[in-house]
C-alpha cells in the first residue's frame, strides 16, 4: 500500500496539468431525424432510420443512429460514428453501451463490429464497452455497430421509450503540459541557444546532446534513491543497505575514464573544427544541418561520448564520497566482509552460551544454532569466489539473521533469569490476597512473559493447592473426603474399559487415589500429569483454541489419556485395541463426579 501511495503521489506531481477527463452520462435519446425507406421498391416502407442528436465530449463527437429492417422479424442495427478532432494531444475514448432487455436477452444473438473491448455484463441488460486512442494532427473517425433480430415491433414509440445514449468518457493527455518535461525542455532550449551563441555549432550540439542524456541519468538516479527508501520502509532494512543494492558498485579506475573523456572531447572538437561544412547548410534547421555534414556530426557525437564518460566518472567519485569505501567493494569483497562479521557473531554467541550455562540457563537450542552456523561458515569460506559471490549472498544474510535471533533469545532468557525471583515474590503476594491471579494482574512483568511466569510458578509449587484455570492461577479449595469413595469411582472406570491402571489427583499434582501397576511411581505420575494438563491449557489459551479437555500420549504398548476437570486430573492407562472415544467419554463422567465430590 505504501509503494502504491508513493507511485500515485509522484505521478500526481509529475503529470499534474496534463490530463483532462470529460464524462457524458447516459440519458434518454432525442430523435433528430426519422426516415422511412422502401428498399425493395414495392411501395411499402421496409426500413426505418432514426438519427439521434450528436454528443460533443471535449474534442470527440459521437453520432448515433438506429436502423430497423422489417423482414422475418426485425433486424435492428445500432451504429455509433466517433469523430476525433485534429489535435496535438492524445485522446482516449471509452464508450459504454447498454443493450435494452426488450431488444435481446442473449449475448450470442448480437453481432458486434468491431468486437467490444470489454464485456461488462452478460446478464440482461447486456453491457459492453469499446475503447479507442486517437493521436495526430488530422481528424480521425471510427464506426462501431451491433445488430440483432427482434421478434417484436420496433417503431418510434419503442425508440422513444427504450433508446438510451451510451456512457461516454473522454480523457485528453497533453504531453506538452507535463510540468517536469516543460521545465526540462525550456531549460534545454535556453542552454542550447547559449552554447550556439558562444561556440561552434557542432561542438555545442555534442555538448547539448550529452546534457540531455545526463539529465535522464540523473532522473533515474533520483528514482533509485526513492525506490531504495520505499523498499527500506517495507522490508524494515537499513536504508544504506538498500541504497547500495539500487545504486550498484563503483569503479576504482575513474582517472582513466576522465582522461578518456577529455581525449574524446579534444578529438571530437578537432573533427568538428577542421572538417569543411557543406555550402548553404548553415541556414538549415538543426537536424537538417547535422544530417548535411556527416563528418562534423561524427565529431559532435565523439564530443558527446567524452562528456558522458566524464559524467560517469564524476558521479562515481561523488557516490564514493557520500557512501564511503563500501560503494567500491566488489560482490566478493562484500561477501568476505560479511563472513568476517558472521565469525565474530558466532564467537560472541558461543561466549554468551558459556556464561548462560554457568547461570543455569537452558542453551540447547542456541548451541545447535552456533554449531550449524560454524559449519556453514567453514563451507562458505571455501566455496565463495568471484563468480558465485552474489549467489551466496541470500545464504549469508540468512546466517546473520539466525545468529542474531539466537543472541536475542539468550538475552531474553538472561532477563527472565535475573527478574524471576522478583516476579515470583510478586505472585506470592497476590495469592495471599486473591484466590485468582490472571495475566492482566501481573503489571510488574513484561506482557510477553506473563503467561510463562504463571506456568513456571505452578511448576515450582506442585502440590500446594493451586492450579491453572482459563489462563490464570487459581487456588484449589479442599475438603475432607473418604478415599474409598474415590476408589469406588476408579473401580467403575477400570471395569468399564480395558484399563491397565487409573489414578486421580488434584490439579496441583497432589495424589488422591491410584490403581496403577506396582512398578509405577504414583506420586511422580500425579505431579507430571498435573503439569502436562497445566502446560496444555496454557498453550491452548495462547493459541486461542479454548479450554483443554484431555491430552493423549500414543505409545507402542498402549495409550495414556490425561483428562482435566475443574479441580481433578484423571489418568488412564489404556490397553491396545480399546476404543479411545469410549474411554474419554467414561473419563469425562468420572471426572465430573470427582469434581462434585471434592
Amino acid at each position: 500500500m505504501l509503494i502504491l501511495f508513493l507511485v500515485v503521489a509522484i505521478a500526481a506531481v509529475v503529470l499534474s496539468g496534463c490530463v483532462q477527463k470529460n464524462v457524458y452520462p447516459s440519458e434518454k435519446e432525442t430523435i433528430e431525424t426519422e426516415r422511412l425507406v422502401d428498399v425493395n421498391g414495392d411501395g411499402v416502407p421496409d426500413q426505418a432510420i432514426y438519427v439521434f442528436a450528436s454528443k460533443d465530449v471535449g474534442p470527440v463527437t459521437i453520432k448515433r443512429e438506429l436502423l430497423v429492417q422489417r423482414d422475418v422479424g426485425n433486424t435492428v442495427i445500432v451504429r455509433l460514428n466517433i469523430l476525433s478532432k485534429a489535435t496535438d494531444k492524445i485522446t482516449d475514448v471509452t464508450v459504454r453501451e447498454v443493450i435494452p432487455s426488450s431488444l435481446t436477452t442473449t449475448l450470442e444473438r448480437v453481432n458486434f463490429t468491431p468486437k467490444y473491448s470489454e464485456l461488462l455484463r452478460r446478464e440482461p441488460p447486456i453491457t459492453v464497452s469499446w475503447k479507442f486512442t486517437f493521436s495526430g494532427r488530422e481528424e480521425v473517425g471510427k464506426t462501431v455497430e451491433y445488430s440483432t433480430v427482434a421478434f417484436q415491433e420496433i417503431d418510434k414509440t419503442w425508440v422513444e421509450r427504450y433508446a438510451q445514449s451510451p456512457y461516454i468518457e473522454v480523457q485528453v493527455i497533453d504531453p506538452n503540459a507535463v510540468p517536469f518535461f516543460v521545465t526540462v525542455t525550456q531549460f534545454g532550449s535556453n542552454f542550447y541557444g547559449l552554447l550556439k551563441t558562444n561556440m561552434n555549432f557542432y561542438i555545442a550540439s555534442g555538448i547539448y546532446g550529452a546534457l540531455l542524456f545526463v539529465i535522464v541519468l540523473l532522473y533515474l538516479e533520483l528514482l533509485s534513491l526513492v525506490a531504495a527508501y520505499v523498499v527500506s520502509l517495507v522490508k524494515k532494512t537499513p536504508l544504506t543497505t538498500e541504497v547500495y543494492n539500487f545504486l550498484g558498485h563503483g569503479r576504482k579506475d575513474n582517472n582513466v575514464w576522465i582522461a578518456a573523456g577529455v581525449g574524446l572531447m579534444v578529438v571530437g572538437s578537432a573533427i568538428a573544427l577542421l572538417t569543411t561544412e557543406a555550402p548553404g547548410s548553415a541556414d538549415l534547421e538543426t537536424l537538417l544541418r547535422l544530417g548535411s555534414n556527416i563528418p562534423k556530426t561524427i565529431g559532435a557525437f565523439v564530443i558527446a561520448i567524452g562528456v558522458i564518460s566524464i559524467y560517469y566518472a564524476a558521479i562515481d567519485v561523488v557516490k564514493g564520497m557520500l557512501l564511503g569505501e563500501r560503494y567500491f567493494m566488489t560482490p566478493l569483497d562484500i561477501a568476505r566482509a560479511r563472513l568476517r562479521d558472521i565469525s565474530g557473531m558466532i564467537d560472541s554467541l558461543e561466549n554468551s552460551i558459556m556464561t548462560s550455562s554457568e547461570s543455569g540457563i537452558d542453551t540447547e537450542t542456541e548451541e545447535v544454532v552456533a554449531d550449524v552456523e560454524r559449519r556453514r561458515l567453514e563451507r562458505l569460506i571455501k566455496d565463495v569466489n568471484d563468480e558465485n559471490a552474489e549467489q551466496y549472498m541470500p545464504q549469508i544474510a540468512k546466517a546473520i539473521s539466525d545468529i542474531q535471533t539466537a543472541v536475542d533469545s539468550l538475552a531474553g532468557k538472561k532477563e527472565v533469569l535475573t527478574d524471576w525471583p522478583v516476579w515470583r515474590n510478586s505472585i506470592d503476594e497476590m495469592l495471599l490476597e486473591n484466590d485468582r491471579v490472571g495475566p492482566e494482574m501481573l503489571v510488574k512483568i513484561p506482557q510477553r512473559w506473563r503467561r510463562w511466569a504463571l506456568a513456571r510458578y505452578m511448576a515450582e509449587h506442585l502440590g500446594e493447592a493451586i492450579t491453572i484455570d482459563n489462563g490464570a492461577l487459581v487456588k484449589i479449595k479442599t475438603v475432607i473426603v473418604e478415599k474409598k469413595e474415590v476408589i469406588q469411582l476408579l473401580n467403575g472406570l477400570m471395569q468399564a474399559g480395558k484399563m491397565e491402571g487409573v489414578a486421580a489427583m488434584r490439579k496441583d499434582g497432589l495424589l488422591i487415589a491410584a490403581m496403577l501397576p506396582k512398578e509405577v511411581d504414583q506420586n511422580m505420575i500425579a505431579a507430571v500429569s498435573a503439569k502436562v494438563i497445566a502446560n496444555a491449557e496454557m498453550a491452548s489459551m495462547e493459541l486461542e483454541r479454548g479450554k483443554t479437555r484431555f491430552v493423549m500420549l500414543k505409545s507402542t504398548s498402549g495409550d495414556t489419556i490425561i483428562y482435566g476437570g475443574r479441580t481433578i486430573v484423571l489418568v488412564a492407562l489404556v490397553k491396545s485395541g480399546e476404543t479411545i472415544g469410549f474411554v474419554v467419554s467414561e473419563m469425562a463422567k468420572i471426572t465430573e463426579k470427582l469434581d462434585s465430590l471434592i
